[in-house]
This record gives C-alpha cells, sequence and structure tokens, in this order.
C-alpha cells in the first residue's frame, strides 16, 4: 500500500519536510516493511508528510537504491520489531533512534550491497537479471506474491556466464552467502571475532568493483576507512579468538567443511580473507607524522624484521584425530590390544573432554583429539605394555 498525497492542513500531527532523493519509513507497525522511495524532483518547499514516517536522506545519490533495498530487509525489520514500544498491532512506534542505530551482522548487510550492485552492472549492459520462462519469441516474467518482478538473488548473479566477479572475491561471497543461511536464525556476535578477515575482504573487494564496474566517482573509501577500536587487545582476548567452541555447532561446522574445500593458497589470498598485523608505534619526536596506520616497504628491514617476529609468534590450527585414529595409531606402535573401549575408559577416568584441560575439541557433533591428548594415551599403553602387547 503506497503513501496518499494529501492537503497539508488534512495532515493533523507535526510534519516532516519531504527533500528530492529521500525514503520514508514508516514509524508505525514495523512487522510490516513499509518504505517507500521519494527518487526524483519534488517541490521541496511544500512537500511534507506526517512525523509517523521517519525522513531517510543518503549522502550520496549513488548509495540510494542501497539503503533503500537495506530497509526493505527481513533483517531490518526483525531488528526494528524488537525494538519497538507500544502495544500490539498499528499501536506499535518504532523510535528514530533505533533506525538510524541498527547494529546488523556483515554477512546481511555485504548481500544486500553486493546484489544491488550486480543489479546495477546486468542493467548498465542490458542483461536480463529477472527471472522468466520463454515462451516461443515471448518471454513470461516471474512474480512475488504481491505481482512484483522477481529479481535474480546474489548467488544467481554470481553464477551467470557475465559475472564480473574475479574468482576469489566470488568465493568469499559464497562463503558469506551460506554463513548467512546458517545465522539466518541464530544470531552471535562472536562472528566478528572469528570472521572479521573475511568480512574486511568482502569490504575491500566490493569498493574495488565499484570503482571497475562504475568509475571513482562511486567509491565508499572516502566515506568508510578505518574504524576507532576503543580498546587495546589482551592475551586474555587472544586466547578466546583461539577458541572455536563457543559458536553454534552448526556455524562451527560450516565454517570447516567450507575451509576444508579451499585450497592454502586461495585461503591465504587476501580477496577472499583479508588480514593485518599490528604493533605498537612510538612518536619519539614532535611533528613526525602520527598517523594511526602507517604503512611500511614489504623490503625495507623494518618490514623483515617485524615478518621474522610474526613467524615466530603466529598460531597454527592444532592437528586433530578422530577417536578411531588415535587407536589405530597406538596399535600401530606396538600396542594391538588398545581397543576403543580401553580409549573410551582412559579419557572418561582423566575427565579429559573438559575444555578447560585443552586435549581436544568438538567440531559441530564430532570430538577431535589434538596431539598432547596423543602422547597421553601413548604414556598410558607404555605403562601398561604388559596388558595392551
Amino acid at each position: 500500500m503506497e503513501p496518499k498525497p494529501e492537503i497539508g492542513a488534512s495532515i493533523l500531527s507535526n510534519k516532516y519536510k519531504v527533500l528530492e532523493n529521500t525514503i520514508l519509513i514508516s514509524k508505525l507497525n514495523p512487522r510490516t516493511p513499509r518504505v517507500w522511495p521519494i527518487f526524483g524532483t519534488v517541490n521541496e518547499d511544500s512537500s511534507i508528510c506526517s512525523t509517523e514516517f521517519q525522513v531517510v536522506k543518503p549522502k550520496n545519490l549513488a548509495h540510494y537504491g542501497f539503503i533503500y533495498y537495506f530497509l526493505k530487509s527481513y533483517q531490518v525489520t526483525h531488528e526494528l520489531s524488537g525494538a519497538s514500544g507500544g502495544t500490539s498491532g498499528s499501536h506499535q512506534r518504532v523510535n528514530p533512534d533505533d533506525i538510524f542505530n541498527l547494529g546488523l551482522l556483515l554477512p546481511f548487510l555485504s548481500i544486500i550491497a553486493w546484489t544491488y550492485l550486480l543489479h546495477a552492472y546486468y542493467r548498465s549492459k542490458k542483461i536480463e537479471y529477472r527471472y522468466y520462462e520463454q515462451h516461443g519469441l515471448r518471454k513470461k516474467f516471474d512474480k512475488t506474491k504481491r505481482g512484483s518482478d522477481k529479481y535474480w538473488e546474489l548467488e544467481r548473479c554470481l553464477n551467470d556466464k557475465d559475472c564480473p566477479i574475479d574468482p576469489m572475491p566470488k568465493a568469499n561471497l559464497k562463503f558469506l552467502i551460506g554463513l548467512r543461511h546458517e545465522i539466518e536464525h541464530q544470531m552471535t556476535t562472536r562472528l566478528d571475532d572469528y570472521l572479521s578477515a573475511r568480512f574486511q575482504a568482502c569490504c575491500l573487494n566490493y569498493n574495488r568493483n565499484i570503482k571497475l564496474m562504475f568509475g571513482e566517482a562511486f567509491a565508499i573509501d572516502k566515506y568508510l576507512s578505518l574504524s576507532l577500536q576503543f580498546s587495546s587487545i589482551s592475551e586474555d582476548q587472544v586466547a578466546q579468538l583461539r577458541d572455536f567452541s563457543d559458536l553454534p555447532k552448526n556455524i562451527a561446522s560450516y565454517i570447516n567443511s567450507f575451509d576444508s574445500e579451499i585450497s592454502d593458497e586461495d585461503f591465504k589470498n587476501p580477496q577472499y580473507s583479508y588480514s593485518l598485523f599490528f604493533t605498537p608505534k612510538t612518536v619519539n619526536h614532535k611533528g613526525q607524522a602520527d598517523n594511526v596506520v602507517e604503512f611500511i616497504p614489504a623490503n625495507s628491514p623494518e618490514a623483515e624484521g617485524l615478518n621474522k617476529t610474526y613467524a615466530i609468534i603466529k598460531d597454527r590450527e592444532k592437528p586433530k584425530s578422530l577417536p578411531g585414529d588415535v587407536v589405530k595409531k597406538m596399535q600401530s606402535e606396538g600396542f594391538p590390544n588398545f581397543k576403543m573401549g580401553a580409549h573410551t575408559d582412559l579419557w572418561r577416568e582423566l575427565d579429559a573432554k573438559n575444555p578447560a584441560k585443552g586435549f581436544g575439541v568438538q567440531v559441530a557433533t564430532t570430538w577431535y583429539w589434538y596431539d598432547n591428548w596423543v602422547s597421553v594415551v601413548r604414556e598410558h599403553c607404555e605403562a601398561y605394555r604388559f596388558f595392551y602387547e
């Protein structure tokens, strides 16, 4: 249902002025996404709307489409419904602060942004990006429940033969598409800790492709460059990042499954996962550069020193073994009578699956043992050699 034009005097509530190229979002009953574009020229001296609408004006016309589809998305509707006040139904209202301070996970935002970007690209190349069936020389376009044309979703855009996206940015996006499906009804804020490198790669890829497709004028790096951090990272925080067990099992399983199909070379590609490491910098003299980030040439003595240090302290994924692999290993080392039952009795006796002991990790529904547990089992077999030989 579209908002109806009215004579200003008939609007009894307070009023907002409506500018050209704005977007109206209803603050009433947020469970229904009611968002309308006011695109093009309007008479700004006489165009008004009720304060039951929130007026949103993008700073840059290039971002108009993204903001419009973002405000119409299921995720925004879901967030605003949870934040609304008042009684049930049409009496519920959204606070304007809740609209302008939405906090959503990047997979949702990135998929909206990339979908809109690729739609714009296909439109510029006169490539049809709506679903249809061919009937002779005529096309019958698929429709939504409300009668609108059905446009390609992001995955269909990426799979098209005319897609301009390179393989690694495409792999990054397909990871985020699958991740979105896993977290759509199971939100977790810890994802930023685990996957920030992939989110960062997605942002850089997006800005790069905007410039490649439409030119420097549409780039967003002039608006968004570097976030400010309100605390330094501590060793405790680093230790928490190493623990993969507090993610929901379906999400952890999805990440492991997707990564297992990516080669080491592709995994390290900055267009798939973009990582930096930081070291505190002291400015010794007044007038010396005081940039938050300073880039050092890769072949400089400073960079060589940092890389040597980084090579020493960097973490690596611990080798993991299934319970059956641990048993087979002991049998191959001369303990043929060490069976699965003995292994189960041992880990239960030692409470070895207690996360605090660091002997293994659960991924989805499967428990994996680290090498330090294999050493414990080996010592046990040696102590009872007469029994297991």
